[in-house]
């Protein structure tokens, strides 16, 4: 309590016990506390500028004060990796050499005209150290490590217009902050030693006024959740570049706060407006059906965070949409082919098969994307219709995926309560939209994906149960269920293989399947060509396998490199798309 009073509260208190216990007080009030991971290790700022850690008994474990002489125990020195100043410039370059560890503007550690004042403390994910984020004299926010025995690690150095959040990532490398600059919004990294380690920008999406309420770091360090007044935003770093991939946003900004699970990495704990919210979240590749007559091997990329970059004294924003036909270049993101500005930062996109129409998605608005991609041709996307499907379904609907089937026919997955329904719509040239048809399933669907046939889709259901979907001539929905699967899985492709369906589905614990049959238990990625079956493992391995009329007869390579059906790849590896015209499989390095 900030009196000072630790409460001890039991859940299941006997007669003889009471349910609500003042066990101690701490001199000075409590300004901030935290338990360690494990929680065994209780950490605790007071009022008069102490920090205590204490046993799951409550049994002062150290107390140490914290003073301003702290600031001289870490003598920080940067030697400039990865700035200009260390990069060979060429001997025709005009600047003169810098001394990279000399800084152009040493930092005085001026306060935020938006700092709270609050004291924030964060944890390591193995417990052996905690961090402490502090105003000192009214004059400067301090971040200071301990370890978990009460010694000082480490003291961040001096950063103009630090905020007080605080969050360390699980895989221990960095601490995330926040640095409100007057024109700029950044978050900012530091190492354990104090020393900045990076940042990125947030004033293209959010005011500089506008307060940020907390940040959070999902388990496996993926993604980076980042709370303002109204919205959620999810960050994700792949190529030394951070990109926005999904923001949730809400009608009312009462009482927000945000919890990542524990185990599950995707799973997010929302509570607004006294309603509690799960998402749980998946890795998808958003890329080209497979088609041997526009084989492109086209991959869409969502980045909502933008991409700045400079190149031959020329300044370049890439727009939220990356698109690449890697059959006609192969450039990895942050960069792309082709990218195009949408008006939302979109929850769900789609690319037909000739990719000349790309369908994207965001709060019942649907971009309708038209690219007249060839080999010889380098167009430019432009959005040519936009479609508001809110005078067609009710607001209670919250849209999840949409697909595009073809002949300007596509479909969407809504939740609503505690079913979901797929609806088809139809739309022309005139911007009109027109609903076909619709079929709700109850329990809801967890995702869906294109079917075998003609204006059909496959569907998975939250429990596991597997339907194909066909859109009939008269527009009528026949619906078959196929199979059962074990488990709910998160990713799903199907092909046709002498005449023979095969669906193929990876759960997040890696298992794969084909159809209701588990073929590999270490999978980390798939692609099916119209022969072939080729996925990656946690043994950092490619696999080729021949598809037969059975799936009883596939045979699954070993992991013996000697054989032609295996090869090595990069650890970490994941396959993005295949191009059968020139037998080119492409991979996304982490």
């Amino acid at each position: 309590m900030k009196n000072g009073d630790i409460i001890l509260v039991h859940n299941n208190a006997s007669v003889s016990k009471e349910q609500v216990e003042i066990i101690g007080s701490v001199d000075g009030g409590i300004v901030a506390a935290k338990w360690a991971p494990d929680e065994t290790v209780l950490a605790i700022c007071t009022g008069n500028a102490k920090f205590l850690l204490m046993s799951q008994n409550f049994e002062t474990i150290s107390e140490i004060p914290l003073l301003e002489s702290d600031i001289n125990i870490s003598n920080h020195v940067s030697v400039g990796w990865g700035r200009s100043e260390t990069q060979f410039q060429g001997k025709r370059s005009k600047t003169a050499p810098r001394d990279p560890t000399i800084p152009e503007k040493i930092d005085k550690g001026l306060l935020s005209h938006l700092d709270d004042k609050l004291t924030r403390i964060s944890w390591r994910e193995d417990g052996a150290f905690v961090s402490l984020s502090r105003i000192d004299v009214e004059t400067r926010r301090i971040i200071r490590v301990f370890s978990r025995n009460g010694a000082l690690d480490s003291v961040s150095q001096p950063v103009d217009y630090l905020e007080s959040l605080l969050a360390w990532k699980p895989s221990g490398s960095v601490i995330a902050s926040i640095q409100r600059k007057p024109e700029e919004l950044d978050v900012i990294f530091f190492e354990r030693n104090g020393l900045r380690h990076g940042e990125f920008s947030l004033k293209l999406l959010l005011s500089n006024e506008e307060p940020i309420l907390d940040i959070q770091w999902n388990s496996d360090s993926s993604l980076l959740s980042i709370l303002v007044s109204n919205k959620i935003q999810l960050w994700y770093m792949s190529n030394y570049h951070w990109h926005l991939k999904y923001e949730i946003k809400f009608k009312s900004s009462k009482s927000i706060s945000i919890k990542w699970h524990p185990e599950i990495p995707l799973m997010l704990s929302l509570i607004n407006d006294g309603n509690l919210l799960l998402y749980h979240f998946t890795w998808i590749i958003i890329s080209s059906p497979l088609n041997l007559s526009y084989d492109y091997g086209t991959v869409a990329v969502i980045d909502g965070g933008n991409y700045r970059f400079e190149f031959d004294r020329f300044d370049f924003i890439l727009d939220n949409l990356r698109l690449t036909p890697f059959k006609i270049a192969n450039v990895p993101p942050p960069l792309s082919f082709r990218d195009i500005k949408l008006s939302r930062i979109p929850t769900s996109i789609s690319i037909s098969k000739d990719s000349n129409c790309i369908l994207s998605l965001a709060e019942n608005i649907v971009e309708i994307i038209h690219w007249p991609l060839n080999i010889d041709s380098a167009a430019f996307p432009e959005i040519t219709n936009k479609l508001d499907l809110t005078e067609l379904v009710d607001d209670a609907y919250y849209p999840r995926q949409i697909l595009y089937l073809e002949d300007n026919i596509f479909c969407i997955l809504f939740d609503v309560c505690n079913k979901s329904d797929i609806l088809f719509f139809l739309f022309n040239s005139y911007k009109e939209v027109k609903l076909l048809n619709n079929i709700s399933f109850e329990p809801k669907i967890a995702l869906i994906d294109l079917g075998l046939y003609e204006k059909s889709i496959v569907a998975e259901s939250i429990e596991g149960k597997v339907f194909n979907l066909s859109l009939e001539k008269d527009y009528k929905i026949s619906n078959i269920l196929l199979f059962s699967l074990p488990l709910l899985c998160c990713y799903m492709k199907s092909t046709l293989y002498l005449e023979n369906k095969i669906i193929f589905f990876l759960s997040d614990s890696g298992k794969l399947f084909a159809n209701d049959q588990l073929i590999s238990t270490n999978c980390t990625s798939f692609i099916c060509s119209k022969e072939y079956l080729v996925f990656t493992t946690t043994s950092h391995l490619v696999k080729f396998v021949k598809l037969t009329s059975k799936i009883d007869d596939f045979i699954i390579p070993s992991d013996n490199v000697t054989n032609i059906e295996v090869r090595f790849i990069e650890k970490g590896s994941k396959i993005i798309s295949i191009i059968p015209s020139i037998t080119a499989l492409i991979f996304q390095m982490p």
